[in-house]
């Protein structure tokens, strides 16, 4: 539950941390974006990803847009990713796969 209330809150921080980003005038990105939000709902095995300061979001939504937009493949998101984060593998491999369908 704890991991679920964070999940939220963060993602209230994307939405209103980057309002100015074009990614959130994309109604199609939004709605992906609230699909994966609900989705970790139902994924107990989820580590949250510790996005946390306006610079990260800000990189997160940049890089899940272009994965979301297809400018960039699953695994140049994944590397991308872990170079920040390189002990949430599994959990960045799962959020690749919730972007792009």
């Amino acid at each position: 539950m704890r991991i679920l209330l964070s999940m939220l809150i963060a993602s209230c921080i994307l939405l209103q941390g980057c309002s100015a980003h074009p990614a959130f005038d994309d109604s199609g990105y939004t709605q992906r974006l609230d699909a994966v939000v609900d989705s970790i709902k139902n994924n107990p095995s989820y580590k949250r990803v510790p996005i946390d300061t306006d610079e990260q979001v800000e990189q997160f939504t940049e890089l899940t847009y272009q994965l979301y937009k297809k400018q960039i493949s699953n695994d140049q998101f994944v590397q991308q990713m872990l170079l920040e984060y390189p002990d949430y593998q599994t959990s960045i491999r799962w959020l690749a796969t919730q972007f792009q369908k």
